[in-house]
């Protein structure tokens, strides 16, 4: 079953406050031998779940990561094969983190091509950046 990354995200929530409520009920909770160990495997069980689910999310990440980035190298420079709101709507699909590293990632880039191209203007643009932090 595929699931959309906000589903799996909220699974992975639900699966963790689970697991620490049997992880809560195990440590405070006087069990017998039996409970004790229904909770432990089930705690198990869902902790495989959820890492399953945590590394299905990060590889789909990485796949859209890849698939934009190809899908922007494919044209020559300076054209862009995806219209802004295509864009747009498979950057919302990221976790924010990985917004957040694509984002580095551009701005990184823009900031080498301005300093092969232009050195002075690139000098002359990070001084103000900085004064004005």
């Amino acid at each position: 079953m595929k699931l959309r990354p906000k589903t799996t995200r909220f699974i992975i929530e639900a699966l963790e406050y689970r697991i620490k409520a049997y992880q809560d009920r195990l440590s405070s909770e006087n069990l017998d031998e039996d409970e004790e160990s229904d909770l432990t495997n089930d705690a198990e069980f869902l902790e495989a779940i959820r890492t399953e689910l945590a590394n299905s999310l990060k590889n789909d990440n990485l796949a859209k990561e890849q698939n934009i980035l190809t899908k922007l190298t494919t044209k020559e420079k300076g054209e862009i094969s995806l219209s802004l709101p295509d864009l747009s709507r498979q950057v919302l699909e990221l976790a924010i983190g990985d917004r957040l590293l694509l984002v580095n990632a551009i701005t990184d880039s823009i900031r080498q091509e301005l300093a092969v191209s232009d050195p002075r203007a690139f000098s002359e643009t990070e001084s103000a950046l900085k004064s004005a932090s």
